[in-house]
């Protein structure tokens, strides 16, 4: 380039993609293979206690325990602290307390154990999340959608792993330690590869912190490239967490500061007046609304549809959990394909689509069949839920009236709601009229959204 500027190479800057994404797709798939670590190894540690059933579902009452009143908070502990220093924190009390789960050795130790580890997955998540928005702002397209598609793949791992370790007879604890230690040595690489600043409020290319911008001496100063000896242009740390050139000689110095720089920066705007209580607008409601659907979706998928394919359709073994794995891969591979659609057709009508799926696919659970169209109704239901929550969350971020953190927080709550109720109402409806009329308030729940979905656009 000319002598007013140096480009993005020239300067060493590497593009977010490379310098941010990566990062966060390494997170999420941490995040999932967890999750699915736990979740994996229940059974493993239930016979390890010699708990009956009654004592485990009160020992696992302990994680919702510690998510329910953590949701909120977290958005403003990363509101508060930045998203950074919530996701380390986040990241560590999920590590140790998953690790405390494995060597658990009574029921009061598991749940102390389980609280914490609720308390840990909602911190990281609302951090994660945040730092997603951040960077999808970035890209200026739609990548929310394959973030979770990560979460989902580390889920799937870990479910894997889990089910080979367990017939090894490898225990729980040398598990969780196992994925555990190494999720710390990432979280060590990749900490400095995080969006630094909460505050972004655009691409890079906008209110001054693009790459060009950011490498642009002020005017009137010399060019960088003929700068020798003390003049000579010094690397600083930049807004974007990448190296700028702040230019130092004695004729720029009353100059105009260089915009984005970390020690030369513009006066920036006053913050927004934080306060400790925070009203959702509309655009919020409606998302926790969608949200609230979706998840309600996923908890009954996932703990209903192995339950459906033994009960009602009377399936051999082999095939129990043939709906779960069919789900579980749709809902994985539609979302690694979901933001191509959400940046061409709009998130609106991913949505409205996403429901449709989701109604037809319970439609054929509703119906009297057989194995293949339930089969055919837990893929459609899989890639109707894949975008719901990525889309929402992203819709979230970009609040004008809330920060992003604690507009995701909200939506959280509420969505959260569904995954956790929905599933055992369906079990009292299914003990009084059968399983799959249990499902028809789930097809009602996606015909919501469908109507629900574009009333959103005059919120944007």
């Amino acid at each position: 380039m000319g002598p007013t500027g140096a480009s993005p190479a020239e300067c060493g800057l590497r593009p977010p993609e490379a310098y941010y994404r990566r990062s966060l797709n390494v997170l999420f798939f941490i995040f999932g293979l967890n999750f699915a670590a736990w979740a994996s190894r229940i059974p493993d540690v239930q016979r390890a206690l010699d708990l009956n059933d009654a004592e485990l579902g009160t020992a696992l009452f302990g994680a919702p325990l510690g998510q329910l009143p953590c949701m909120l908070a977290a958005g403003f502990l990363v509101n508060r602290f930045g998203s950074r220093v919530i996701l380390a924190a986040g990241l560590a009390l999920n590590i140790l307390s998953l690790a405390c789960l494995g060597f658990a050795e009574s029921f009061r130790t598991l749940f102390i154990s389980l609280t914490v580890f609720g308390i840990s997955s909602n911190l990281f998540d609302i951090a994660l999340n945040t730092q997603a928005v951040l960077v999808e702002k970035l890209h200026k397209r739609s990548i929310m959608a394959s973030f979770h598609g990560f979460w989902s793949l580390g889920g799937m791992a870990g479910g894997l792993l889990g089910g080979v370790l367990a017939y090894m007879g490898i225990g729980p604890g040398a598990h969780f330690l196992g994925i555990g230690i190494p999720a710390a040595a990432c979280w060590a690489a990749l900490r400095s590869r995080l969006v630094p600043c909460d505050s972004l409020q655009g691409p890079p290319a906008d209110k001054g912190i693009g790459h060009q911008q950011a490498c642009t001496p002020p005017a009137g100063s010399a060019n960088l490239a003929d700068l020798d000896g003390p003049d000579r242009a010094k690397p600083v740390r930049g807004l974007a967490h990448e190296q700028v050139f702040a230019v130092l000689p004695a004729e720029v110095q009353a100059a105009k500061p260089v915009r984005g720089c970390a020690h030369e920066r513009a006066p920036a705007p006053p913050a927004p007046r934080r306060s400790r209580l925070v009203r959702p607008d509309g655009l919020i409601l409606l998302l926790a609304l969608v949200a609230f659907g979706n998840m309600a979706a996923e908890g009954t998928m996932y703990d209903w549809i192995a339950v459906y394919f033994t009960g009602v359709l009377q399936a051999p073994e082999a095939l129990t959990r043939l709906g779960y794995i069919v789900c579980m891969g749709a809902m994985v591979t539609a979302r690694f394909l979901a933001d191509n659609f959400i940046t061409r057709l709009g998130a609106i009508k991913v949505l409205q689509a996403g429901a449709v799926l989701m109604c037809c696919g319970f439609a054929l659970l509703i119906i009297p069949a057989g194995i293949v169209p339930a089969t055919l109704g837990a893929a459609l239901i899989g890639f109707g839920m894949a975008s719901g929550i990525p889309i929402c969350y992203s819709l979230a971020g970009r609040s004008k009236t809330i920060p992003p953190s604690i507009a995701i927080s909200l939506v959280v709550f509420i969505s959260f709601s569904g995954f956790m109720l929905c599933p055992p109402l369906i079990g009292c409806l299914s003990h009084a009229v059968g399983l799959r009329s249990a499902f028809i308030p789930m097809a009602a729940l996606s015909f919501a959204v469908i109507l629900t979905a574009p009333l959103l656009k005059k919120k944007l």
